[in-house]
């Protein structure tokens, strides 16, 4: 390994710290020219002429791998064609659902199947669920799922009343 004597870059060999001097240092046959010329910086600092320029080609080159890696890591944004069998939730229904079950929801959903009618799924939270664990380790989470068909709003409230009578009720552990 082999040091810049400039910038401190560590090179393999001196073939390619040659290379690195001429291209990061502007340097002739990989050897830095010498200058007396000094040049006060704005802080007060004095700075050989040679040493200033080095940095900012330095820098330069520096801001130009950054920008170029910047410009081939933004990902373009792909259009998604909508899908029309996933819907936004009704504010009535959302409403709804929580006026009846609360705190022990942790997501709500509705799917339009292609063979029709309207999936409402209520996912549990896992702190308020009564599913097994061994429902828990399979699933990973407790969906109470109803296919409402064309019953709407009082098909929520229905689906609804029965969880939460299966939440807070003394009844089997569902399997």
């Amino acid at each position: 390994m082999i040091t810049c004597s400039v910038c401190n870059k560590e090179l393999l060999n001196e073939d390619g710290l040659k290379i690195h001097m001429t291209r990061m240092h502007g340097a002739e046959d990989g050897k830095v020219k010498n200058s007396d010329e000094t040049v006060i910086m704005s802080d007060g600092t004095k700075m050989l002429s040679n040493d200033l320029e080095s940095k900012v080609n330095s820098l330069s080159s520096a801001v130009e791998k950054l920008t170029r890696l910047i410009t081939e890591s933004v990902v373009t944004e792909k259009e998604i064609p909508a899908r029309p069998d996933i819907i936004n939730m009704a504010p009535a229904w959302k409403d709804a659902a929580f006026d009846i079950l609360g705190d022990y929801i942790d997501d709500l959903q509705a799917f339009y199947p292609s063979s029709g009618g309207c999936l409402f799924t209520v996912v549990i939270k896992r702190e308020k669920s009564n599913a097994s664990q061994s429902h828990w380790e399979m699933h990973k989470q407790d969906r109470r799922t109803k296919e409402l068909g064309n019953t709407g709003l009082e098909g929520v409230k229905k689906w609804c009343e029965l969880i939460k009578k299966n939440l807070t009720g003394n009844h089997a552990v569902i399997n």
